[in-house]
């Protein structure tokens, strides 16, 4: 008998992580409750909760439909090929592709929408650097070959200076 999972996480503000932990889990075995803060709880996350449906994930609403708090049931009985719509946000893709390799089966993944596909180009690069592939198949579709796995190493990330204040600018002059 396989044990059941069972835990909950809050993920706050941070919509990054709320997408890509949402995928992740949706895809493990368990059962996962997910919060946020209330700002999380107006940005969408129906088109991802849709994918993870039609793989065969449950998923029980204690709010709005489409929106944080949830709770994901992964089951392995949907589809094999799913589509995901990325207008609102390329994240949903991107939350897809990393963690399709935890899915069981081997996954197609149909695009809707062309919104921020420099990002996932990027994020097809980055998975290619720690030794996961996805095979673009056609302008709008994606192949998961099941049984991939990350490897384990280390990557610098270069800062991000977009943010830096304008006082730390004038202390370097």
């Amino acid at each position: 008998r396989q044990m059941c999972i069972r835990d909950s996480l809050y993920v706050g503000s941070a919509g990054t992580a709320a997408r890509f932990l949402t995928a992740l889990l949706g895809l493990k075995k368990g059962a996962w409750h997910l919060d946020s803060s209330e700002q999380m709880k107006r940005r969408p996350m129906l088109p991802l909760i849709q994918s993870l449906q039609e793989l065969g994930t449950r998923v029980e609403y204690q709010g709005q439909e489409g929106h944080f708090p949830f709770t994901l049931y992964p089951g392995n009985n949907g589809r094999q090929d799913i589509a995901v719509n990325i207008e609102h946000s390329s994240q949903f893709l991107s939350a897809l592709l990393i963690a399709a390799c935890c899915a069981e089966r081997s996954l197609d993944i149909r695009v809707e929408g062309t919104h921020g596909m420099a990002y996932i180009d990027m994020t097809l690069r980055m998975m290619e650097q720690f030794g996961v592939k996805a095979e673009k198949r056609g302008g709008d579709c994606f192949h998961m070959e099941a049984g991939q796995s990350y490897r384990h190493q280390e990557y610098a990330i270069e800062p991000c200076l977009l943010y830096t204040s304008d006082a730390a600018d004038d202390s370097l002059r």
